[in-house]
């Protein structure tokens, strides 16, 4: 399940998966980011992001995100290694 744009109410987004919630406004794209840590866990979330996303995540985003859902930096660095962005 990749990153992906979406739309709710005329409003463009970001969500994870065909499934999940479309985050519109500030901060969607981190939303859509921080969905995708909590379902598949930070070393799938970065396989995944590194080969299947249409929008390519930043190293900077993936950050940003895993550090406020509270993982530690061994486990940031090597997710970042994994997308080599």
């Amino acid at each position: 399940m990749p990153l992906k744009k979406c739309s709710e109410g005329g409003k463009s987004g970001w969500k994870w998966g065909n499934q999940g919630h479309c985050y519109t406004g500030p901060g969607a794209k981190k939303k859509a980011i921080k969905q995708g840590i909590a379902v598949e866990g930070p070393d799938k979330f970065a396989q995944i992001a590194s080969a299947e996303n249409d929008e390519p995540i930043s190293s900077d985003e993936l950050v940003d995100a895993m550090v406020e859902v509270g993982y530690g930096p061994v486990e940031i660095a090597l997710a970042v290694a994994q997308i080599g962005r």
